[in-house]
C-alpha cells in the first residue's frame, strides 16, 4: 500500500507504508501545493498548488516495472548471444556486443586472450 503527500515547497512524495520510505518525488509545482484528490481507481491524481497551475498525474509504476523486465530480459538475451558468439570464435561480433552491453573487462578479456584476424 502506498500514500502520497504534499508539502509547502511543492513536492509530492510516494510513500511505501510498510517500510515508510520514500519511493518517489514529484518536482512540477513551484509553490505550495493545496489540493491533492485521486479516482476511485487510485490511479489518477489531481493537484492543484499556489502557483495557479492544476496538474493530472497518471501512475505509470506498472509500465517502468513492464520496461525494466524488458530491459532484464534483453540483457540476458544478449548475454548469452556473446557468451556464443566467444564459443563460436567470432571475436569481432563479440567485442561489438560487448561494448554495446558496456562491458569494459570483457573487451579486454577477448582481446588479451585472442588474436583478431
Amino acid at each position: 500500500m502506498q500514500l502520497m503527500t504534499s508539502a509547502s515547497d511543492g513536492l509530492l512524495k510516494l510513500w511505501t507504508i510498510k517500510s515508510n520510505e520514500c519511493v518517489k518525488t514529484l518536482d512540477e509545482h513551484s509553490e505550495k501545493v493545496w489540493a491533492l484528490a485521486s479516482n476511485r481507481q487510485g490511479d489518477m491524481l489531481v493537484t492543484g498548488a499556489g502557483d495557479s497551475s492544476i496538474l493530472l498525474w497518471k501512475d505509470v509504476t506498472e509500465s517502468e516495472l513492464e520496461e525494466v523486465r524488458e530491459k532484464q530480459e534483453d540483457t540476458i538475451l544478449k548475454e548469452q548471444e556473446l557468451a556464443n558468439l566467444l564459443q563460436q570464435k567470432k571475436y569481432l561480433k563479440a567485442i561489438g556486443l560487448a561494448i554495446t552491453l558496456e562491458q569494459p573487462f570483457r573487451v579486454l578479456s577477448v582481446i588479451k586472450g585472442r588474436q583478431l584476424n
